[in-house]
């Protein structure tokens, strides 16, 4: 039973990691478990690629697991935990992220300490839409073009005070925790507006009304866009009350791990230490699948997935300006050995099951009999029977056309005169003929035998005459 759950469990951290072609028809019972798996990978896999690095990217990275952790801990029970959130405020280091899913209000909120040396340790407090809306989703064709943060607060720490803190994460807790009608989707039934629980909310909550009020603590202020292609789906069957969705928390984790390395590293080298965590994260998963021995096909499209990846990493190595080429050179040359390894064993893995599967499906191959069967010798021309009966009616019906006191030909289709004319003399013999045979010619011993004498010698004249004609 540990196992089945276990089991099931993979699948569905599967499913919201890799994305594959078939989903489930309706949304997770075990969200919060799910959830809780994908923090724990995310944070393995930062510790991965900070113990495989290490020296100079030891402490970035570093400081990404322990902002994952704190996330982890600050997020517990699909909530903002106020008492947690609050600690981590008062303790908050300038190289360290604040990584927040305010559930209810669909949102996503970033906070960290500003690294300016100018106006060091004030507060700067982002908030994007953490999913879109089930429309937008399914009338894109591949993957949605999104920038992250959607707003952005800087509040200096003088104005950060402990009273401003508590009140926060008072509102943070109670935000991710209660559902309000007045952002909730909509729709509209029997001419009448109801709420939509199958639809995403509207952040307006967090992103107008909270930035709003952090704006009069501080001001807004203009960060470098991240732009992000977002790929999501709603895969929804009769029967579920909810669709399928990829999990938002997901796409939080994303953004606020990316926007950190970018802040850490600069855009270039953050970007490939980014995509570099995401190939650690699928070659971990893609290791777990052939442990736990999943579907081959599985196996297989989370190692196209990897390997795509890959190759992305390597072609754009050639492409890099040479002042940056050697470092990322070294991100990538250090990492690799790792990729090969799970790529390598999921290849194992395919063919042992290929294997596998040939011995248990022998293809048949039945021996050729020396005689054919009786009933192979026959034919039921099933569909001949209406084709093989206008032949005989036409057949019956020209047999029927056909008397005894004359032939009847007809010589309209003849070609030429002379053919008329050679045709008409045999048929005007043969129907003499047939008249000479229908008559009575038996000798009687009456005062009328010469004279049907005489007529039979006149008829023999003609039919020599005719003869004679014909011969000619």
């Amino acid at each position: 039973m540990a196992a089945s759950k276990l089991e099931m469990l993979l699948n569905s951290v599967y499913n919201h990691i890799v994305l594959p072609p078939c989903l489930p028809g309706g949304d997770d019972q075990n969200l919060k478990d799910i959830e809780s798996d994908l923090m724990t990978r995310l944070v393995k896999a930062c510790r991965t690629i900070r113990d495989i690095l290490g020296g100079e990217h030891y402490a970035e990275l570093d400081a990404i697991r322990r902002s994952l952790e704190t996330a982890k801990l600050v997020n517990a029970r699909q909530k903002v935990n106020k008492d947690s959130l609050f600690s981590e405020l008062q303790s908050l280091r300038q190289n360290e992220t604040l990584i927040l899913h305010v559930r209810e209000q669909n949102a996503g909120v970033l906070i960290a300490r500003q690294q300016n040396p100018v106006q060091t340790g004030d507060f700067v407090v982002e908030a994007f839409e953490a999913a879109a809306l089930s429309e937008n989703v399914m009338a894109s064709d591949r993957a949605l073009a999104w920038e992250f943060p959607g707003q952005s607060v800087l509040i200096p720490s003088s104005d950060f005070s402990t009273t401003f803190q508590e009140s926060f994460s008072t509102f943070l807790e109670q935000a991710s925790t209660e559902s309000i009608k007045n952002f909730a989707a909509r729709a509209r039934k029997a001419e009448f507006t109801t709420f939509e629980c199958r639809d995403t909310t509207d952040p307006a909550l967090v992103s107008h009304m909270l930035m709003s009020l952090l704006e009069v603590q501080g001001r807004s202020i203009s960060v470098p866009k991240l732009q992000k292609h977002v790929r999501d789906d709603v895969s929804w069957n009769d029967g579920a009350i909810n669709p399928w969705r990829r999990s938002p928390l997901w796409l939080v984790l994303r953004v606020g791990v990316q926007r950190q390395l970018y802040s850490l590293y600069g855009h270039e080298t953050g970007h490939v230490c980014y995509k570099v965590l995401m190939c650690v994260v699928h070659s971990q998963l893609l290791e777990d699948t052939v442990r736990a021995e999943c579907s081959p096909e599985l196996v297989s499209l989370l190692k196209t997935k990897l390997c795509r990846r890959l190759a992305k990493l390597e072609s754009s190595r050639q492409t890099e300006p040479s002042a940056r080429r050697g470092s990322h050179e070294k991100i990538l040359d250090t990492s690799q050995s790792g990729f090969h390894k799970a790529v390598q064993s999921a290849d194992r893995y395919i063919d042992i099951q290929w294997e596998q599967f040939k011995r248990r499906q022998p293809r048949p191959v039945p021996l050729l009999p020396r005689r054919a069967r009786p009933v192979d010798s026959y034919l039921t021309l099933e569909n001949s029977q209406g084709y093989i009966q206008k032949v005989l009616n036409e057949h019956i019906r020209r047999f029927e056309s056909y008397t005894d006191d004359s032939i009847s030909v007809d010589l309209s289709s003849a070609g030429t005169h002379a053919y008329h004319q050679f045709i008409s003399l045999y048929t005007r013999l043969a129907d003499f003929e047939r008249q000479a045979e229908g008559r009575k010619n038996t000798l009687t011993l009456d005062s009328e035998q010469p004279k049907k004498s005489e007529e039979a010698a006149a008829q023999i004249k003609d039919y020599l005459h005719e003869v004679l004609q014909t011969s000619a």
